[in-house]
């Protein structure tokens, strides 16, 4: 993005300035945790988007919708077919509890070494993009797009 990025690394969301003359932008977070995602796949996913809503939150923006990125190990596995179906269930519930859609996203299974080493589950949530005119807090005078 050049000379656009506004917030980077370290924080825990990205800024882009989206237009230079009103200094308007879009806020965007990704998070997971796998290790809450294994334990619990219905919470992991809900822990996953309240934490990328609430880093969008921070920059000043408003989160308006949410795109996933599920990875799983062989679907052809009961329990690993278990984890899938809480996590989706999870992530839904979530969305309706903070009024926001899942606006697209992608689901990747078979992700495991042989026929018993399967990653952990893994319910990335990206929560983006903001409808605010006002200032941003945190990002040096840009305000976020409408």
């Amino acid at each position: 993005m050049r000379g656009n990025t506004v917030l980077a690394q370290p924080e825990d969301s990205g800024v882009l300035r989206i237009d230079e003359q009103t200094g308007r932008g879009v806020a965007i977070a990704t998070d997971c945790n796998g290790r809450f995602a294994k334990l619990d796949p219905y919470a992991g996913a809900q822990l996953a988007l309240a934490e990328a809503y609430r880093n969008v939150a921070v920059t000043g923006a408003t989160p308006l919708a949410v795109t996933n990125c599920l990875n799983f190990g062989s679907p052809e596995d009961p329990g690993v077919m278990w984890q899938f179906s809480q996590a989706v269930t999870g992530l839904a519930d979530g969305c309706l509890e903070l009024g926001i859609p899942v606006t697209g996203g992608n689901v990747s299974f078979y992700n495991q070494t042989g026929a018993c080493r399967s990653i952990r589950p893994r319910s990335w949530a990206c929560s983006a993009c903001s409808t605010m005119s006002r200032v941003a807090p945190r990002c040096s005078g840009v305000r976020m797009a409408n």
